[in-house]
């Protein structure tokens, strides 16, 4: 199939939302020659999530200036909210998302939920989700209102802090352990699977409470606050959680210690086996000190907390043997980069600014994994290229797909560098150019030369080209914005030629 581009002499079809910037910056490698990495903003000190409320517009928040920006067309306006923040180590603004919300009175608000980290004192912190509204107009956020807190003592590692909306409207936050050395009675908590431990106070899991703060139902682990708001519990630190566009099923991404970072499929009640087993279950010599003996019984390992059987330990989808510091994950709901990675998961990390990609199984339960990767444990450099899509983007806090433009958004920092935030997208390469109505030129592909056709006559040349536009539209080589700047170019010249009516 070959790859066109209409050239009419000096006009280039402009396509709203790219850069300026057509290239990618750096060392920035994208694995599939028909993508490229384009730089939609700068400057930022150290960002860490985004959230989109239009095609070209978004917030995006600063992990230790507190500072929530919103960026237009590529341009970042004045800030919309300045938080207090602590921003030491793992705390600061974290998570962000916007649920736009529509009453039946007609009457429509946006909401932005925010996750932080805010000390009174140095002996008093707390980690809160607070509700704002966004006013559009006057570019604010208004009307906080907290729905959770948690007081975060008094280690300053494994906070979490990722926020998502869910598919039925609910408010999902990660919670890390608190904890980044040495556990002492005050940290061992239930939900971090110490048998004795003291009941869960929120830490070390996934929460999930309404747009209004309350918990949802019973509860799944039991009905006693905080409990009645875990999800997932027996996580150490996650920096990613997305929903699957096409079951709702949770997902994750999970930071072991030197070893045993993890990809999973989270279900209601999921137990991911922290503080007692890291990675796939015995995968490595490292996890035999941490993890227990296997159990008889089918719920797993043994001396994992079920809650009365309402918590299930599962392994995960896929673990490292060596840490990559797994950070976002998300799900393509979108062909404008192609019909093959269409509701695919992506995956970030913070060790060489990587993307990884993954199909998933035919139930959308597990990840389709092949050849060496098949026993789920990356142990080698050569297994962990086999799913990298792209790399060289520095410290990837966020991996976002636009929801208005379908394409691919990276968040990435500079080690080093405060000011040396920025945010690209991923999209498709625009097709290569030929000369029209000269004729369609050809072009190797696939290591093919198709035959020149400089012999068609005009009329019989457009409508050569109509045919390759839309096969290349199809397949989603070529956006529909794309598709209709060259389609209705094609169509003047048609009727120019009195090739139509």
């Amino acid at each position: 199939m070959v790859n066109v581009l209409i050239n009419f002499g000096n006009f280039t079809p402009s396509i709203s939302g790219q850069s300026s910037e057509e290239k990618s910056e750096g060392p920035i490698i994208i694995n599939d020659p028909k993508l490229k990495a384009v730089l939609v903003v700068s400057g930022l000190e150290f960002p860490t999530s985004m959230a989109f409320i239009d095609k070209d517009d978004f917030l995006i928040l600063e992990k230790e200036t507190g500072l929530v920006k919103r960026i237009t067309d590529g341009k970042i306006s004045e800030p919309l909210l300045q938080l207090k923040v602590n921003g030491k180590d793992e705390r600061g603004l974290l998570g962000i998302d916007i649920y736009k919300k529509r009453y039946s009175t007609g009457f429509n608000v946006i909401y932005v939920f925010l996750s932080y980290v805010e000390c009174e004192s140095k002996d008093f912190c707390e980690n809160k989700v607070v509700r704002y509204e966004l006013d559009i107009e006057n570019n604010k956020l208004i009307y906080p209102k907290k729905l959770f807190s948690l007081e975060s003592f008094p280690d300053d590692s494994h906070i979490g802090g990722i926020l998502k909306v869910g598919l039925d409207d609910n408010v999902y936050v990660t919670v890390g352990d608190f904890h980044g050395t040495k556990f002492t009675p005050i940290y061992e908590t239930q939900a971090q699977n110490f048998e004795n431990g003291v009941s869960p106070d929120g830490r070390a899991g996934i929460l999930r409470i309404s747009p209004d703060g309350d918990p949802i139902d019973n509860g799944i682990l039991g009905q006693e606050y905080p409990l009645n708001l875990y999800f997932a519990y027996g996580i150490r630190n996650s920096f990613g959680i997305d929903f699957d566009p096409l079951t709702g099923y949770l997902w994750d991404t999970e930071n072991g210690p030197d070893y045993g970072d993890e990809i999973n499929l989270v279900e209601p009640g999921f137990n991911s086996g922290s503080i007692k087993i890291f990675g796939k279950f015995n995968s490595n010599e490292k996890n035999r000190f941490h993890n227990n003996g296997q159990s008889n019984i089918e719920k797993g390992p043994a001396g994992l907390v079920t809650f009365n059987g309402n918590g299930k330990y599962s392994e995960p989808e896929l673990s490292w043997q060596h840490t990559v510091a797994p950070t976002s994950v998300t799900f393509l709901d979108s062909n404008k980069l192609g019909n093959n990675y269409q509701y695919d998961m992506f995956v970030a990390n913070a060790n060489g600014g990587k993307i990884y990609h993954f199909d998933l199984s035919h139930d959308r339960k597990h990840l389709d994994l092949k050849n060496s990767l098949a026993d789920k444990v990356v142990d080698s450099e050569i297994e962990d290229d086999l799913i990298t899509f792209g790399e060289g983007f520095g410290l990837i806090t966020d991996l976002e797909m636009n929801p208005y433009d379908g394409n691919l958004y990276v968040v990435a920092s500079i080690n080093g560098d405060d000011t040396g935030g920025s945010v690209y997208k991923i999209v498709a390469k625009s097709p290569d150019t030929i000369l029209f109505p000269s004729g369609v030129e050809s072009i190797p592909r696939n290591g093919q030369v198709l035959p020149e056709n400089n012999n068609l006559l005009v009329c019989e040349k457009i409508t050569s080209f109509n045919k390759v536009l839309m096969d290349e539209w199809e397949q989603g080589q070529l956006s529909d914005e794309q598709a209709a700047i060259l389609g209705e170019q094609a169509k003047i010249l048609m009727t120019q030629s009195s090739c139509i009516n």
